[in-house]
């Protein structure tokens, strides 16, 4: 596994995983199965993730899942940098932006980022076309 995420990997058990939590009421909820999106290589792993939004912007997000380590750090990263911006602000984050946080330039990781990314823009798609 790339270092820069056991690095990472290792501060958020130190941090007891800060956004994996479930939100009740959620604005928004997105959930992936096994390799559908997120690219977990088992059909028991899952990803859901939960956004609550008033006016407009992501007031918190959270998450759950059974998957391995980098998909727990893309997600935190994901979570983390979308908090505070507006729907339209959260689909202009870009693979590079969550890949420069991580610190490493994997194309495993990549793949992970760009499938919590396909999540998040379905996730508004349905949201904003309700």
């Amino acid at each position: 596994m790339d270092q820069a995420v056991i690095k990472f990997y290792r501060k958020l058990i130190k941090e007891d995983f800060p956004n994996f939590k479930e939100l009740e009421n959620a604005s928004i909820y997105i959930e992936a199965i096994g390799q559908h999106v997120i690219h977990c290589n088992e059909t028991g792993n899952y990803m859901k993730i939960y956004l609550q939004v008033d006016d407009g912007r992501i007031t918190d997000a959270k998450y759950t899942c059974s998957c391995e380590p980098i998909a727990n750090v893309v997600v935190e990263i994901l979570c983390e940098l979308i908090r505070g911006l507006t729907l339209e602000e959260s689909t202009t984050l870009t693979e590079e932006m969550i890949i420069q946080v991580i610190g490493s330039n994997d194309e495993e990781i990549r793949k992970k980022v760009r499938g919590l990314l396909d999540m998040l823009h379905e996730g508004i798609i349905s949201y904003t076309s309700e």
